[in-house]
């Protein structure tokens, strides 16, 4: 029988062979497992010892303190689990400065709005121009903008009983996804809304806020409802946000 040789001066037959074959990819295995385990501690440990409501309002404020963002922001009404879109408004933050375009589907008609130093500019689409309107501060634009400001809805009476819901894909990034009954505290929902049910979804590695939800039933009908989507991104990115030009 002719015995074929690996390596220099070391004899081995077919069976050695597969025995070595099967010694590397268990090894090859181990060492996979093993670098495996040390992403999944790199990417838990910040989350270690700390409770979901910690998580959650860091998560917030991180988009709040940011100098600059973006963000869509869509209504729909929900009617026996079917829903039909309100709205949906396209926004970037830089700053004091916001910038808003949306699509009012229920009034077919398009909004666009500006807040540059201190000023607040509408597009007047029938006429295709810009106008200036009356002074507000803005603190009262924030209170009848919520587009303008969009984080203002994602106030919580009580954040204690924040979940971890596990892990999702969002905007291609492994978030953490949270969950909590709580009173809302913006007018914006309040006045018409109940049993407020609010879910975000927070990037695993950075734990800045992707995205929001939340859903609410009219009082007395829990079959009607409505759900709040917030996407944000390009936290910190440079975004510049210029006043139109008055005709």
């Amino acid at each position: 029988m002719r015995i074929k040789g690996i390596g220099r001066g070391l004899p081995v037959g077919s069976r050695d062979k597969r025995k070595l074959l099967i010694i590397a990819a268990a090894a090859l295995a181990l060492l996979l497992l093993i670098w495996s385990g040390v992403k999944w501690i790199a990417g838990e440990k910040p989350y270690w010892g700390r409770k979901p409501a910690e998580i959650v309002t860091a998560a917030l404020d991180s988009v709040s303190a940011a100098g600059s963002y973006t963000y869509t922001l869509e209504t729909c009404l929900v009617e026996n689990d079917k829903e039909e879109r309100l709205a949906v408004f396209s926004g970037a933050k830089s700053g004091r400065d916001s910038q808003v375009v949306g699509e009012l589907d229920f009034l077919k008609t398009t909004v666009e709005i500006v807040w540059k130093d201190e000023k607040l500019y509408r597009k007047d689409h029938s006429e295709d121009r810009w106008v200036e309107l009356p002074l507000l501060t803005l603190d009262s634009l924030d209170k009848l903008m919520v587009e303008i400001k969009p984080l203002t809805i994602f106030s919580f009476a009580d954040t204690a009983e924040a979940k971890y819901a596990g892990k999702k894909k969002e905007a291609g990034k492994t978030c953490r996804v949270y969950e909590m009954m709580s009173l809302g505290e913006h007018p914006w929902l309040i006045d018409y809304w109940e049993d407020f049910n609010f879910r975000l979804w927070v990037d695993q590695k950075t734990g800045t806020l992707v995205k929001g939800e939340i859903r609410a039933s009219q009082p007395g009908n829990g079959a009607r409802g409505i759900v709040v989507r917030l996407l944000v991104d390009n936290i910190d990115k440079p975004i510049r946000i210029e006043a139109p030009v008055q005709q």
